[in-house]
């Protein structure tokens, strides 16, 4: 029901990271500058965070930090030639901020391997009753994305029917994310049995193309709709604190590095406004990318004890909305 809400919510309240507040026809004449702003939300999927696992190779049962829920905002601030430059016809400098968060709390005997191997404490398997029913999970995770893009674009087609526009984006995100597992017993609640903090901080370059097109419906009313693709090099540094029962907490440290895809869509409508040249657009958007850094705790007997937790890259989808309002400076 909650999933069901926030998605009809996000077609008016959210924010994709592929989708541009201006769609289409530029708001501003040649020669003048304009400025947008941003606000959503939506849900997002993958990038499983592999909290925990069962300790057998045969029984792995990942319980994982992998359904969420976004909330974002941004602002742009773009140009339209009055002489386009070469094959520029106007460029747009957008920053995105977004807030992921994910959480578990469900009932599990996992999370108790993966704890006491990063605390190293195998002796206490003879000692606990891991299969205890009254053993509890709880896990809460926060990821704060900032995001600025550069778009160069191009009018392919400009006709009363509809209008074709290319655009050429680099773009630069960061990452942090930070989660806290814990595990209980619902008879003693307040005793904490085993803990673990991990932090993620994550640095993507990358490039993308994108069609953007506007297809007048009546005269206060227009289809608009974009799909872009591209790639990216993601970066990350991973620490990860480990503690069980009264042992001393244990810290790891790591890094890695990935190249990854990035595809995304949007869908919508567009309305003129009051104030000469300023429009709102409604989208549906659906951002999907390859490679999103996160941490792999592998589970007992299935590697040397030495291998340590390791930094990880997972696909992501977010699917959403958003509400843009876009005004010339005049």
């Amino acid at each position: 029901m909650k999933q069901g809400l926030l998605i009809g919510a996000a077609i008016f309240l959210s924010l994709c990271g592929t989708a541009q507040a201006e769609v289409g026809r530029a708001s501003a004449n040649p020669g003048e500058w304009f400025l947008g702003f941003t606000a959503g939300g939506g849900n997002v999927w993958g990038s499983e965070h592999e909290a925990y696992m069962k300790g057998t190779s045969s029984d792995s049962r990942p319980v994982n930090f992998d359904e969420g829920d976004f909330i974002s905002g941004g602002a742009e601030i773009g140009y339209r030639f009055e002489d386009p430059a070469g094959w520029i016809d106007r460029v747009e400098l957008n920053l995105d901020l977004g807030r992921l968060s994910r959480n578990i709390d469900r009932d599990s005997t996992s999370a108790f391997f993966a704890l006491m191997e990063d605390a190293g404490n195998r002796d206490a398997f003879g000692v606990f009753n891991f299969f205890d029913p009254q053993l509890r999970v709880d896990g809460e995770e926060e990821t704060t994305q900032i995001e600025t893009r550069l778009s160069f674009k191009s009018l392919l087609l400009d006709t009363d029917d509809h209008t074709l526009v290319a655009s050429v984006e680099p773009f630069f995100r960061y990452q942090n994310t930070d989660s806290l597992t814990e595990v209980t017993r619902s008879s003693d609640p307040d005793r904490n049995y085993g803990r673990r903090r991990d932090d993620i901080d994550a640095e993507y370059y990358g490039l993308q193309v994108a069609i953007e097109m506007e297809k007048p419906l009546s005269e206060k009313l227009s289809l608009v709709g974009r799909a872009s693709a591209g790639g990216y090099y993601v970066t990350s540094d991973i620490g990860s604190t480990a503690q069980f029962l009264s042992s001393s907490a244990t810290s790891i440290s790591a890094d890695g590095d990935e190249w990854g895809g990035r595809f995304g869509g949007a869908l919508g409508i567009k309305v003129p406004l009051f104030y000469k040249g300023a429009s709102l657009t409604l989208l549906g958007t659906v951002d999907y990318m390859t490679d999103v850094a996160t941490i792999d705790h592998i589970p007992m007997f299935t590697r040397p004890p030495t291998e340590p937790t390791k930094a990880a890259f997972d696909d992501q989808i977010e699917l959403g909305g958003k509400v843009g309002l876009v005004f010339p400076l005049r």
